[in-house]
């Protein structure tokens, strides 16, 4: 049932004046009670807006990182209302360039040159195109040295080469590629995305038949066409030696391996 003032008045000659009024009060309350939660609320959600806006304002860069010789993560704070994130970075003290987009709050940038240093910054793109200021800066600088086949894949391989550790004279090399059978050569190549200036490795005899001690195979390497190897001749049944060549810069490499012939522990230099 409900109850009104006028209500009250007209039952206050049957002497329930005094129940009406308290019931009258309490609604008015309740009803002060419910306007009051709904400004406040509308207070809150306006307050969350207001700073939601400010933090849209500017990206936040949590970190920038190296996940491998030459790939580097960046992480940055979510920004409210964002559709999306504008990466920008300069290497070595040149001007920023935009190298990239995300949706995310991450970024993986790979294929970078060895021994460089890298800064980042990021911006959000919000609604209608608008874009947020951009956010501080933060680098880091990706390794002087790595293995050739962590950087680089092969494109193309022919004959009897197989890439896999391998042993001379009992000692395990990996990071490398042999042709395991005396008769059958093996051709493998690169094309460098780096820019390299030089390249160490160690290179000898896998496996040899007693009868085949005197097989003296010679290895050549071609830097852009011209071999760059000089006097890599492996013998049998004697360690691994260590080979150090000169790059300078190049853009495509090849190895001509003898059979019973490994190459291992290439690494490339900036």
């Amino acid at each position: 049932m409900r109850i009104s003032e006028k209500a009250c008045i007209d039952r206050g000659s049957l002497g329930n004046h005094d129940t009406c009024q308290k019931g009258v009060k309490m609604k008015r309350t309740l009803k002060n009670i419910l306007v009051g939660l709904i400004v406040m609320t509308c207070i809150v959600t306006m307050g969350y807006q207001v700073t939601d806006a400010k933090k849209a304002k500017k990206v936040v860069l949590k970190s920038v990182s190296a996940v491998s010789a030459n790939t580097i993560s960046v992480n940055w704070k979510k920004v409210y209302g964002a559709k999306r994130y504008e990466i920008f970075c300069s290497s070595d003290g040149e001007g920023f360039e935009k190298i990239g987009s995300a949706r995310s709050t991450n970024y993986i940038h790979k294929k970078l040159d060895l021994g460089t240093q890298y800064e980042y910054k990021v911006r959000a793109v919000l609604p209608k195109g608008k874009k947020t200021s951009y956010s501080n800066i933060k680098g880091t600088k990706t390794k002087e040295s790595a293995y050739l086949l962590g950087l680089e894949k092969p494109y193309n391989q022919e004959g009897n080469c197989e890439i896999e550790a391998f042993e001379v004279v009992g000692e395990r090399f990996g990071h490398g590629f042999h042709s395991p059978n005396w008769y059958d050569d093996g051709t493998i190549s690169f094309n460098l995305h780096g820019k390299y200036s030089k390249m160490t490795f160690v290179c000898g005899m896998t496996t040899a038949d007693s009868g085949d001690k005197d097989y003296e195979p010679e290895v050549k390497i071609y830097a852009d066409g011209n071999e760059i190897s000089n006097n890599i001749w492996p013998k049998w049944n004697k360690s691994a030696e260590k080979y150090s060549i000169d790059l300078n810069q190049c853009k495509l490499i090849e190895f001509d391996i003898p059979g019973h012939v490994g190459i291992g522990n290439i690494v490339v230099y900036k």
